[in-house]
């Protein structure tokens, strides 16, 4: 009654990255089709078809829920980078768990996780005009806000410079593109103000130099919890915000401000009297 996805998190030498939307390759039966991919061979062939015939999958049966293994990162896909087949894969350990029902959405998060470039990885495009799933950051929800750039910084830390056992995993495998830079907005401002018509948010944010992902989204947090979206004007404003559910409450506020790599950042929590 229920389909479960658990893939691996890992780069693919012909997906870019491979997750749960590559991972119904695994249902297809018969050694010949498989090894020639839908007509693309062995990187010989018409990639797009390989790709139409994956999201195909996707759409005859999509999965109820996927839960990503992203303990580990293996930063070339099954291979090793080294002539010897008994040499352990190059991976990191990424101490992470991924869980969503869209596939996409989660394959957009594990490619983002992993430090590529979202236009470097053409099946989450093809899966999305498809109507498989979302794969546009703004319209994305993460668990915890700032807890994914937190991590991501704590992955280029611990796993510095650019050879065998960094991070971000490896450019190259399946024409997929690093990041340029991993920096999250900054300027990042708001207050609140009792007007005639309720309560005024007025906010603050700003992209960072260098900047290789716009503003994306600026959340309106009210005791920890989305009140409102924006979508627009991103870079300043004011705006109306209802809080009339908090009456006689002294309430806490602030906001989260995304990019298009899911970097957040959170402004100042502050504190206003609801009357």
């Amino acid at each position: 009654d229920v389909y479960i996805g658990i893939p691996v998190l890992k780069s693919h030498g012909f997906c870019g990255m491979t997750g749960a939307l590559k991972l119904h390759w695994g249902s297809m039966l018969g050694i010949l089709e498989k090894q020639e991919h839908a007509g693309y061979g062995w990187g010989t062939g018409d990639m797009r078809l390989f790709l139409d015939y994956l999201c195909a999958m996707n759409r005859a049966r999509g999965f109820d829920l996927v839960v990503m293994d992203a303990l580990t990162g293996n930063r070339c896909g099954p291979a090793n980078n080294a002539e010897d087949w008994d040499t352990k894969t190059d991976f990191i350990l990424m101490n992470a768990v991924l869980c969503s029902k869209d596939s996409v959405a989660i394959d957009t998060v594990e490619t983002l996780l992993a430090g590529f470039q979202l236009d470097s990885i053409p099946l989450l495009e093809s899966a999305f005009r498809d109507g498989i799933g979302m794969n546009r950051p703004a319209y994305i929800d993460l668990w915890g806000f700032d807890a994914f750039t937190r991590h991501k910084k704590w992955l280029r830390e611990t796993y510095p410079d650019s050879g065998p056992g960094s991070y971000p995993l490896q450019a190259g495998i399946g024409n997929a593109r690093t990041h340029e830079d991993f920096n999250a907005p900054v300027g990042v401002t708001v207050s609140c103000r009792k007007a005639d018509n309720g309560y005024r948010f007025s906010y603050t944010a700003s992209e960072p130099t260098p900047c290789n992902h716009k503003l994306a989204r600026i959340d309106i947090l009210v005791n920890g919890t989305v009140v409102q979206r924006l979508f627009e004007n991103l870079t300043g404003g004011t705006v109306p915000v209802i809080l009339e559910k908090y009456r006689d409450q002294l309430v806490r506020y602030r906001i989260a401000v995304w990019d298009m790599a899911f970097n957040c950042t959170l402004s100042e929590e502050k504190e206003i009297k609801v009357v």
